[in-house]
């Protein structure tokens, strides 16, 4: 695997090196691979991800030192220079500075990938990158699927890559995790594309073919259902809202229909995956056992039993994030300020109950920037947010609504909606391609605000 890491590196670097134009593309090819493939050295994992936006970063750098590209500076990077003190103060009250100073780092990190996506979008390759997404995500995809019949049918973890506790040995059906870590990162990448395909779908934006724009958000939104997250639903439901809302009118009522049918269709497609799965389990379990009577689950078994868990609000996992809200607040509460210290929940946690390791999360990421940088982090947070919505809707109105600059941030702003939503049940602010995406945004909006987009009928 590390091998397999240093020679995708290497590649990548050759090509971004050689073809500066190619670097944002190649960067988002890369935005999936959370998980598969990596590699851990002395506590943190190693990304492919990672080392190329590292590379991306120091050739931005070396341009500009060059004088080859300007690095266009906004309030938004202000701020976040600003949350990164309110970090290092926040230390001030850490249990483990140590395990603070590590997760600043990876704050750092975050502010890194933001500026190198913002910068590089200013590059006029929009639609190569976006193209390069749809792709990605597709192959993504049908790993996805593969890692679900390949579990279903008994192939070993080695070959399907899934974690143990996303293997039908919870439910009865795998969970989707693709190249994530988890299900629910899968789900909330997903977001992304289906943005950008209801987007071409309701404005016959020919980014792809229109088959395989169906074909695509078919598979992508199965494979998204079958994350079997929560989250994700309420996330991509959002997305959907604010799509309806940008770009629903009363002359393409026959594209949202169609868009509706293909809702219909993703949903039966998953409910035949998991009606699969509880099939097969039968199946297996009467060759086994011949003749002798079982109650292994069937296909009708195995849909209720995820629809049970789709609606179900009394869980453990529910319950559990209710009782990690629960002592954000009162961390917040001791250190209203500054907080706990960044990264410092989890040590805050197993302080208190024994049940808590020093891991733990909160599941909501507003609480966990209140608990672990306080009231002042959080300000600089949402500060620094609204910016980066408030110039991407000002660059989106500023553009004409048949101008594809409007589709882009349409669908990066639809997309951001559902993943803010979606962070409302899980926790983890450095993750790239969310970091990504701010930087894909607030890009745009200088480069629409740069070049007059939108003032004459977007011809500029």
């Amino acid at each position: 695997m590390i091998w397999l890491i240093l020679v995708l590196a290497l590649i990548g670097t050759v090509l971004m090196v050689v073809k500066r134009e190619w670097m944002p593309a190649i960067l988002v090819a890369s935005l999936p691979f959370e998980r598969l493939p990596s590699f851990d050295i002395t506590g943190a994992t190693i990304k492919i991800n990672e080392i190329l936006l590292g590379v991306s970063f120091l050739i931005i750098i070396w341009d500009w030192m060059r004088k080859r590209e300007k690095i266009k500076v906004k309030k938004y990077y202000l701020l976040l220079l600003v949350y990164l003190l309110v970090c290092l103060v926040s230390l001030r009250g850490a249990i483990d500075i140590g395990r603070g100073v590590h997760y600043l780092i990876f704050s750092a990190y975050a502010c890194v990938v933001f500026l190198v996506a913002s910068q590089l979008v200013l590059r006029d390759k929009k639609e190569l990158m976006i193209k390069t997404l749809l792709v990605v995500s597709g192959l993504i995809t049908l790993f996805g699927l593969y890692q679900f019949i390949g579990d279903v049918l008994g192939v070993s973890t080695i070959f399907t890559g899934l974690r143990l506790e996303y293997t039908k040995l919870v439910f009865g059906f795998p969970r989707i995790q693709s190249t994530f870590l988890e299900p629910l990162y899968m789900g909330n990448f997903m977001i992304i594309p289906l943005a950008f395909l209801m987007i071409a779908e309701l404005k016959d934006w020919k980014i792809i073919s229109a088959l395989w724009r169906r074909i695509l958000t078919i598979l992508i939104g199965a494979v998204l259902v079958l994350s079997i997250s929560r989250g994700a639903y309420l996330g991509a439901a959002f997305m959907v809202l604010a799509v309806l809302l940008m770009y629903a009118r009363l002359d393409n009522w026959k594209r949202v229909l169609l868009l509706v049918g293909e809702g219909v269709v993703i949903t039966g497609f998953a409910f035949l995956m998991i009606g699969f799965a509880g099939w097969y389990q039968k199946i297996e379990s009467n060759r086994l056992n011949p003749g002798q009577v079982n109650n292994t689950q069937n296909s009708r078994m195995a849909i209720s039993r995820f629809t049970n868990h789709a609606v179900d609000q009394n869980d453990y996992s529910t319950n559990d994030r209710k009782s990690t809200y629960d002592l954000a607040i009162e961390a917040w509460k001791s250190k209203p300020l500054f907080g706990v210290g960044i990264g410092n929940f989890g040590p805050y946690a197993a302080g208190k109950a024994t049940v808590y390791g020093t891991n733990q999360i909160v599941n909501n990421e507003p609480l966990e920037i209140l608990a672990e940088t306080g009231l002042v982090g959080m300000l600089v947070i949402l500060s620094f947010l609204g910016f980066v919505i408030y110039w991407g809707l000002k660059a989106k109105v500023a553009t004409d609504k048949n101008d594809k600059n409007n589709y882009y941030l349409g669908a990066l702003i639809s997309a951001l909606v559902g993943i803010i939503v979606q962070y409302q049940f899980f926790s983890t602010l450095y993750i790239t391609y969310i970091w990504f995406l701010l930087g894909w945004i607030a890009g745009l909006a200088v480069r629409s605000q740069a070049l007059g987009v939108g003032r004459t009928n977007g011809k500029k």
